[in-house]
């Protein structure tokens, strides 16, 4: 009977002429789409017998098993054949029996992700040198022996590698590493595995650092230690709470083409700056600054918050350095300063040609004497134009060409337009022309506005206006050039 009965339910599928016209080569296709889903998968293999016959012995649609349900599991490995799987364990129960069929299918795991760690000693001991991405996120000290110490296990397939507070974990060792990012805790004996890590990772493209602990005092022994990361093109190292410094920053040697970026994120500080940036004076990394772009956001006058900092070097480093506040009004260090008259400058850096600052609050400029770009976004833009129109702006600004600015109207902003006029009039009669100037707006222009615009072109070579999308829509990047 039941043969029967499938007989008629194939009969009655071959009449839907639309699914079956789909060729096998673009219905593999577009079934690839849905191997990570063991779910949508298996509900492909349902639609028809078509369908049925088509994916069922294409192996590379079942290299995706999910390991929560271990009979479906043991179905897809063996559907897979002999192509590479992809075992993501962080919310699966490990049966004795689940473990066995790993260590079984070892040879082959691809990518390998556990947050517990019961019973699978067993399967880190197998080579598994098919094994190129892995992450682990295990508490406890599954890795590490007080008696033993940590034993190094070597992947040589392995190319990204995530641990996050694993004592023991950073002994994984891998020659072609590519990716690596680290949540570390607050275990001395894990920390100290750190440098043998990454001068292992020969490779090593991308670094990512979380700093859940005492890291930096950890690091101290390690203080003439230099690690040279050749073709390390990003690293980004996070800060939590109460960790002020990022001394790891000071222990990698980076390319120049490098990308750096450092972020803090603080809880309650009690009236006191969570975060301080390293002395950019101080550090090869920073030197010859020749782009530096500065944003706030938040509440100005308290609560969540944020402080956003992005310098390029001469070699075309980047560095950023990011901060966000939980009921803090942001007042980060000395040198920005929230009115004019409090100028307070801590760092020189009289390289930088292109400057960009958003937000709320005022960022004294009086010390970036070689601009030739000033970007300007936020509802405070009106304080630059007055410095720019003024007798400093006119004799410390010569090297400026290019005035770029976004205006977000509101009701308590006031426009900018009537103060552009002056500001070129005043620089064009002490023979230091603007070449370009950019006004950006989301909103239409009054007709007083666009008038005040086209007063500019008797002192500037161009003016350009971005209205609608072309101002929500604006690059940075593409102002960077003079």
């Amino acid at each position: 009977m039941s043969e029967a009965l499938a007989m008629v339910r194939r009969h009655l599928n071959s009449y839907n002429l639309t699914i079956r016209k789909i060729p096998p080569e673009i219905l593999i296709m577009i079934a690839s789409h849905l191997k990570a889903d063991a779910a949508l998968i298996t509900k492909a293999t349902h639609v028809c017998h078509h369908w049925r016959s088509t994916l069922l012995p294409c192996p590379v649609l079942w290299t995706h098993p999910d390991f929560s349900r271990e009979k479906q599991a043991s179905l897809f490995l063996d559907r897979s054949k002999l192509f590479p799987i992809h075992a993501d364990l962080k919310a699966t129960h490990l049966s004795n029996s689940l473990v066995d069929l790993l260590c079984e299918h070892a040879a082959r795991v691809d990518t390998l992700k556990i947050s517990r760690c019961d019973g699978l000693q067993r399967l880190f001991h197998l080579p598994m040198a098919s094994l190129k991405a892995l992450e682990v996120a295990t508490p406890g000290n599954w890795f590490f022996s007080r008696h033993m110490g940590i034993e190094a296990r070597e992947f040589p397939a392995l190319t990204s590698l995530t641990v996050e507070y694993t004592p023991g974990a950073l002994a994984f060792r891998g020659a072609l590493i590519t990716h690596l990012r680290i949540s570390t805790s607050n275990v001395h004996h894990e920390v100290t595995y750190l440098p043998g890590l990454l001068r292992s990772c020969v490779l090593l493209e991308s670094l990512e650092i979380e700093n859940r602990g005492d890291l930096e005092d950890s690091l101290r022994p390690l203080s003439d230690e230099v690690i040279s990361l050749p073709h390390l093109h990003t690293f980004t190292q996070t800060l939590h709470h109460d960790r002020q410094t990022a001394g790891i920053i000071n222990k990698l040697d980076f390319p120049p083409s490098c990308s750096v970026a450092l972020r803090c994120i603080a809880g309650p500080t009690n009236g006191h700056p969570p975060f301080d940036l390293p002395p950019l004076q101080n550090t090869s990394y920073f030197t010859n600054i020749k782009r530096l772009k500065i944003v706030y956001t938040g509440d100005c006058l308290g609560g969540d918050a944020s402080f956003t900092l992005d310098s390029v070097n001469d070699r075309g480093a980047r560095f950023t350095a990011i901060t966000e506040f939980t009921n803090f009004a942001v007042t980060v260090n000395p040198q920005w300063s929230e009115h004019p008259k409090d100028i307070r400058i801590e760092h020189s850096l009289p390289g930088v040609e292109v400057l960009c600052i958003g937000g709320y609050r005022y960022v004294p400029i009086a010390n970036f004497r070689s601009l030739t770009t000033l970007i300007l976004s936020g509802s405070i833009i009106h304080l630059y134009l007055e410095l720019l129109a003024g007798p400093q702006g006119r004799y410390v600004y010569g090297s400026l060409r290019r005035l770029v600015l976004f205006v977000v109207r509101s009701r308590f902003a006031p426009t900018p337009v009537s103060h552009l006029p002056n500001v070129a009039r005043m620089r064009a009669e002490a023979g230091l022309p603007l070449k370009v100037v950019t006004f950006a707006s989301p909103s239409a222009l009054s007709a007083t506005d666009l008038r005040l615009l086209g007063e500019l072109r008797a002192y500037v070579e161009r003016v350009d206006l971005l209205l609608g999308n072309d101002a929500l829509d604006w690059n940075l990047d593409k102002y960077y050039l003079d």
